[in-house]
């Protein structure tokens, strides 16, 4: 997956993501979904924002929902929903 990455692959910067983020990588995880969130990958701006939740970093969350909501992700909605009645002046 980190040849795939590299090579400006979106599926390949993902599934790193996730691979990094499984084996507690938080660091390169975050930059692995930057990166495919950045090339319009809806599923990295959404993993990105998991991430940023568990972090407890509401605010980059919410930014990274709202831009895989735009691009189609089908769970983004639902879960900026939840954010918003959580924590509704963020």
């Amino acid at each position: 997956w980190r040849r795939a990455a590299r090579l400006a692959d979106v599926r390949g910067s993902n599934n790193l993501g996730r691979m990094l983020e499984d084996a507690g990588d938080m660091k390169g995880a975050e930059i692995a979904y930057r990166k495919a969130d950045q090339q319009g990958d809806a599923g990295g701006a959404f993993n990105l924002g998991v991430l940023f939740w568990k972090q407890g970093d509401v605010p980059r969350a919410i930014s990274s929902f709202e831009r895989a909501g735009e691009r189609g992700h089908d769970g983004a909605p639902e879960i900026l929903e939840r954010i918003r009645r959580e924590f509704p002046h963020v």
